[in-house]
Order: C-alpha cells, then sequence, then structure tokens
C-alpha cells in the first residue's frame, strides 16, 4: 500500500538521512538507466544509416520558389489615400508616424504632424550629454554656495554673540 510505503520512507528519513538518500539516488540511476536503454533502442530502429560526412554530401542549389510582385497601388499609397490618413494611424510609434508623414508629404498630401525626428533627437541628445549634466553641475555648485554661506553667516553670528 502506498500510505505504509510513505509512512516508511519517512520513518527511515527520520532515522537515517543517508540511507533516504541513497535509495533516491539508487532510484534516479535506474531511471536514468532504463531512459538510457529505451533511447537507445528507439535510436537503433529509426536510424539505419550512419550519416555521411559533410564532404561526401553535394551542396544544395540555390533556387528561386517564388518572385516578389507589388501591387501597383503599394507603389504609390498617396494615389489610394488621398487627404485621408493612414488607417490605424494613432496605433504606430511616434517615430514610423513622422516617417509616414514624410513620406506622404513628400507625395503630394498634406502633413498632418510637423514635428521633426531629427530636431527631437538633437534636443534629446543636448539635454542627455549637455544641459543635464549642466544643469547637475550648476545645482552642485549652488548647494556648495549656500552651505558656505550657511557656514560663514554661523561663523559670524557665533563672533557677534560669544566674541572671541
Amino acid at each position: 500500500m502506498v500510505v505504509i510505503s510513505v509512512q516508511q520512507d519517512i520513518q527511515v528519513w527520520i532515522n537515517d538521512p543517508d540511507k533516504l538518500l541513497l535509495i533516491l539516488l539508487q532510484s534516479l540511476l535506474e531511471t536514468i538507466t532504463t531512459s538510457e536503454a529505451r533511447a537507445q533502442r528507439d535510436n537503433d530502429l529509426i536510424y539505419h544509416k550512419d550519416v555521411p560526412p559533410p564532404s561526401a554530401v553535394s551542396t544544395i542549389q540555390e533556387t528561386k520558389l517564388v518572385s516578389p510582385t507589388v501591387p501597383k497601388e503599394l507603389l504609390n499609397p498617396s494615389s489610394i489615400l488621398q487627404n485621408q490618413r493612414p488607417l490605424f494611424f494613432d496605433l504606430i510609434s511616434w517615430g514610423a508616424r513622422e516617417a509616414i508623414s514624410r513620406y506622404i508629404g513628400a507625395s503630394g498630401i498634406s502633413r498632418t504632424h510637423s514635428s521633426d525626428i531629427y530636431n527631437d533627437r538633437k534636443e534629446t541628445l543636448l539635454d542627455e550629454k549637455i544641459s543635464g549634466p549642466a544643469r547637475e553641475l550648476q545645482d552642485a555648485a549652488d548647494k556648495c554656495v549656500r552651505e558656505l554661506f550657511w557656514c560663514q553667516n554661523t561663523e559670524s553670528i557665533c563672533l557677534a554673540f560669544f566674541g572671541n
């Protein structure tokens, strides 16, 4: 019965944990051995020939299965869209929307977004690399000056109240 076996295992573990570990490792070894034998038998049944060396195999020749054809409507999307915004225009990222706006704008359709990717990236770069660190340095310098000014005021107050 399984319950008795579990109770016996628990009793063995309480009395001799090394014996339980040995039993578990033996069980694991048996499982691995049977799995290896089954895998070897399956492999022998499935593969009847040895795999040839790569030098003996001929190279696979490149073959064109299909030739790409672009529908004429997609070659000039502005002819279909006319003055409309593309479907799902608001679901795409800002950069992709900008690129589409530029392409459509160049095709003769009025642009709906006037922001510029280059200017945005330039401003972000300047802010991250120059303005941001400069602002941090200025804040640190201002803090240092305030602390020094506070120390100078404290010293003059002490001199005024306590003398030398």
